[in-house]
C-alpha cells in the first residue's frame, strides 16, 4: 500500500505539472492576438503611407494655388480648380479604386495670400475587419503662404559649337543638345511665369547666352565705350576688378571689347553669337522668344558667361539696363537673386594671355585653367553678395567633362544643405534639373 500510495502521488504530481492541453489553448489565443496585432500594424502602416502621399500632394496643391495668387490671380474658382488638378496629379493613392476621397476643400485667403487645402480619404482595412473595423479615415491639411519676396533670376546659356551635337557625342544622329536646352529653359519660364497670369514684377528672368564671348546687343557701346567696335561681342575684364560687378562707368576700364582684328589670342577666328543678352523681364513671351531657335558655334569662355549672369543681377548695373530691368539691391530681406549656370563642356577660352611665350599646348592648358579660375572667382563673389548659384552640367564625359564638373561644383551654392549642382546625362535629365530648380525657386513657406 505504501508503494501504491507513492505511485499515485507521483502520477498526481505529474498530472498537475502537465501543461500540454493548456499550452495548446494558450498558444491558440496568443497566435490569434499576435496575428491581429500584426494585421493592425499592417493596416495602420498602409494608412500612414497613404497620409504621407496625401500630404505631399496637398503641399503641391497649396503651392500651385498660392503661386497663382502671388501672380495676381483673383478668380477663386480658378484657384480651387488648380489646387484640385495638382492634388489629383500627385496623389498616387488616388488612382486606387479602393480608396475613397471623402472630402476635399480649398480655402484661399487673398488678403493674406494663403491657401489652405484639406483632404480626407477612407481606405478599407485588410485585417482589422476581424475586430469589426472595416475602414480607416485618413486626413491631412497643407497651408501655403506667399512670402512676398521678389525673385530675380539670370540664366547663363551655353551656345558653343558642341551644343549642336547629340548627347553621347554622336554628332550626326539624334536631336541637338541645344534643342534640349531650349525645352528645359522654357519649362522653367513656364513654371515661374505661367501663361495667363500677371507676374507683377515679382518674378523676373534674364538671359546670358555665351560662347567665345557675349553679345550685349544694344548695350554694347554703353559697356565698352567703343562706338564702332570690330565685332558685336565682348570678352573678359582684367585686373584687380575682374571678378567685380562694378558698372562700366565706375570701372577703371570698360568691359573689354574684342580687339580691332576679330581674332582671339590663340590666332583663331573669333565667333560672335547673334543671340544677345536679355535683361531681367517678367514678360513671358519675350523670354520664350529669346529661348527659341538658339544658334550654336565657337569655343567655351564660361567665365564670360558667368560674369554676364552676374551683371544681370547687379544693382551696380541699374544705369545700364532699362528701368523695368533694373535689379534690386543686395541683401534685401524680400529679394532673392538666383543665377543658373549651364554648360556642356570644360571652359577652354581666355583672352588675357600671351601664347607667344609658351607652346601652343601649354597656352591651351593655361586658357582652360584661367577660365575656370575666373569663373570660380566670379561665383564666389556672387555668393558673397547673397546670390544663390545653381549649376547644371549637360553631357559631361571624359577628362574634360570631369574638369567641367569640378568647376561647376565649386561654383554652386548649398541649398537646404545640398550642393546645387545637377549632372544631366541627356535631355530628360536636363528637363528634370530645370524643373527641380524652378520648384526650389518658388520657395514658398509651408505650414500645416
Amino acid at each position: 500500500m505504501a508503494l501504491a500510495s507513492s505511485t499515485f502521488i507521483e502520477r498526481l504530481e505529474r498530472f498537475g505539472r502537465d501543461r500540454r492541453g493548456g499550452m495548446a489553448m494558450i498558444f491558440a489565443g496568443t497566435l490569434t492576438a499576435a496575428m491581429l496585432a500584426t494585421g493592425v500594424a499592417i493596416d495602420f502602416g498602409q494608412a500612414t503611407r497613404v497620409r504621407g502621399q496625401m500630404t505631399t500632394a496637398l503641399d503641391s496643391a497649396s503651392l500651385a494655388a498660392a503661386r497663382e495668387m502671388s501672380a495676381g490671380e483673383k478668380n477663386i474658382d480658378r484657384i480651387v480648380a488648380i489646387a484640385r488638378q495638382q492634388y489629383a496629379a500627385n496623389f498616387s493613392a488616388g488612382r486606387s479604386e479602393l480608396i475613397e476621397t471623402v472630402s476635399f476643400s480649398v480655402v484661399p485667403d487673398t488678403a493674406s495670400s494663403t491657401v489652405a487645402v484639406t483632404a480626407a480619404s477612407r481606405l478599407p482595412t485588410a485585417f482589422m475587419g476581424i475586430a469589426g473595423i472595416e475602414t480607416i479615415d485618413v486626413g491631412a491639411t497643407s497651408v501655403a503662404a506667399i512670402d512676398g519676396s521678389v525673385v530675380e533670376i539670370s540664366m547663363m546659356l551655353d551656345l558653343t559649337g558642341s551644343m549642336g551635337d547629340h548627347p553621347g557625342r554622336n554628332w550626326s544622329v539624334g536631336r541637338p543638345k541645344v534643342r534640349d536646352l531650349e525645352d528645359a529653359a522654357k519649362a522653367l519660364v513656364d513654371t515661374l511665369l505661367p501663361a495667363g497670369t500677371n507676374a507683377n514684377g515679382k518674378v523676373r528672368i534674364g538671359l546670358a547666352p555665351f560662347s567665345e564671348g557675349v553679345n550685349p546687343g544694344r548695350f554694347l557701346t554703353a559697356v565698352t565705350g567703343v562706338r564702332n567696335p570690330a565685332t558685336d561681342c565682348v570678352v573678359e575684364r582684367t585686373g584687380a576688378d575682374a571678378a567685380s560687378d562694378k558698372a562700366p562707368r565706375f570701372y577703371a576700364g570698360p568691359v573689354a571689347a574684342m580687339p580691332l582684328a576679330p581674332v582671339d589670342r590663340m590666332g583663331r577666328s573669333f565667333y560672335c553669337l547673334s543671340k544677345t543678352v536679355q535683361p531681367l523681364t517678367d514678360d513671358r513671351d519675350t523670354l520664350l522668344r529669346g529661348l527659341s531657335n538658339l544658334p550654336v558655334g565657337g569655343y567655351t569662355a564660361g567665365h564670360i558667361g558667368t560674369a554676364w549672369a552676374r551683371y544681370l543681377l547687379s544693382p551696380s548695373w541699374s544705369g545700364i539696363w532699362p528701368s523695368e530691368s533694373s535689379p534690386a539691391g543686395y541683401g534685401g530681406a524680400m529679394t532673392k537673386k538666383i543665377a543658373i549656370l549651364m554648360t556642356d563642356g570644360q571652359y577652354n577660352t581666355f583672352y588675357d594671355i600671351d601664347p607667344g611665350r609658351r607652346s601652343y599646348a601649354d597656352a591651351v592648358h593655361q586658357q582652360a585653367k584661367r577660365s575656370a579660375d575666373a569663373a570660380v572667382a566670379l561665383c564666389t563673389s556672387m555668393k558673397n553678395d547673397g546670390i544663390t548659384v545653381y549649376t547644371v552640367g549637360f553631357d559631361l564625359t571624359g577628362a574634360e567633362g570631369a574638369a567641367a564638373k569640378q568647376t561647376l561644383q565649386a561654383c554652386a551654392s548649398y541649398v537646404d544643405g545640398r550642393l546645387a549642382f545637377f549632372d544631366a546625362k541627356d535631355g530628360e535629365d536636363l528637363l528634370a534639373a530645370y524643373l527641380e530648380i524652378a520648384r526650389q525657386i518658388l520657395n514658398l513657406r509651408l505650414s500645416s
